[in-house]
């Protein structure tokens, strides 16, 4: 017959030895383990359990931030450094890479989110699964922290690609409604970062402060004829995802530049152009792929010029020509 003492596992039992003290002390603790598949198993457990809240509601480990002003808040960054640091040897990353918000709770689970490093909403595109509300619960929670959150300087990224995003979608329209972008998706944000960080900024925090000032900027015209750096600067600004284009892929012709999105990084050197005679639209379909930027030096002015089928219309008449849009 078995006893009560047998029937316990030794991932069990190492479980509630390590809820009984620090998580500073995790580290030396399961090094002296024998049964390092037990530590393991008990170590995903554990984060499977931060994950879904039940870890850090535990009295015995908020107990060890008692006092603190933020015991729930201390804790978090004490199971950060744990899992991150002292821990960081065990196959733990994929145990939670896929794993969305399941509580019942969701901005605490952003704010537990924040600290996480390995919790992935989904594999690719996260930025998609949150929302402007959730972006506000993040900034908050790096900013009760001190800025010091695992995922901040990740947070700051996807706060500018939102920013991004919303911008580009503009870059369709009339150069009126781009300006209205270009003031009204920054500003906001701008404020957010500025109230998050003070006056002891993270050099990634400020420069993303740094890129959304930029796309303000550009709603005003300009006081100077734009240089080809200037206009390279602008078009990886607006692009998604892409890093400064490459010089080979930018045209001048008179006043205006002509910038290739799409090809930004092909490799593909464009030809001088040489026939003034050609119209925009033939210059962009027989050198340059779709999804063309299009800024004028002396203004600043920009719009996107996109293929026909980029765009689903046929735009009429033969020739597959680029529209400005």
């Amino acid at each position: 017959m078995a006893t009560a003492a047998a029937s316990s596992s030794p991932s069990s039992s190492l479980k509630e030895s390590l809820l009984s003290i620090d998580p500073a002390e995790w580290g030396s603790k399961v090094e002296s383990e024998s049964d390092q598949t037990a530590v393991e198993g008990t170590l995903q457990g554990l984060l499977r359990d931060w994950v879904n809240g039940t870890l850090e509601q535990d009295s015995r480990l908020l107990a060890t931030c008692e006092g603190e002003v933020s015991p729930l808040r201390s804790l978090r960054k004490k199971l950060a450094a744990a899992f991150s640091d002292d821990l960081s040897s065990f196959c733990l990353e994929e145990v939670v890479t896929q794993a969305p918000f399941e509580t019942a709770d969701p901005p605490d689970a952003v704010r537990r989110w924040c600290y996480i490093e390995s919790w992935m909403l989904i594999e690719q595109d996260e930025d998609l699964m949150f929302s402007t509300k959730d972006f506000d619960i993040m900034l908050d929670e790096l900013r009760c922290a001190g800025g010091d959150c695992p995922k901040g300087e990740y947070i700051m990224s996807l706060v500018t690609h939102h920013v991004r995003d919303k911008v580009h979608g503009a870059l369709r329209n009339s150069w009126s409604t781009l300006q209205g972008a270009f003031r009204s998706e920054p500003t906001p944000w701008i404020e957010k970062v500025e109230a998050t960080f003070g006056d002891t900024p993270k050099p990634w925090a400020w420069e993303a402060a740094g890129y959304l000032k930029r796309l303000l900027s550009y709603a005003e015209a300009v006081q100077q004829p734009l240089t080809e750096q200037e206009v390279r600067q602008r078009a990886s600004d607006v692009a998604r995802c892409y890093p400064l284009p490459d010089p080979r892929r930018i045209r001048l012709r008179g006043t205006l530049y002509f910038v290739d999105l799409q090809s930004a990084n092909s490799g593909t050197a464009a030809p001088e152009v040489e026939d003034t005679t050609q119209t925009d639209e033939e210059l962009m379909a027989g050198d340059l792929q779709w999804n063309v930027l299009r800024v004028d030096a002396e203004t600043g002015e920009m719009g996107l010029m996109v293929h026909p089928t980029a765009s689903g219309g046929g735009g009429g008449g033969g020739g597959g020509g680029c529209t400005l849009q």
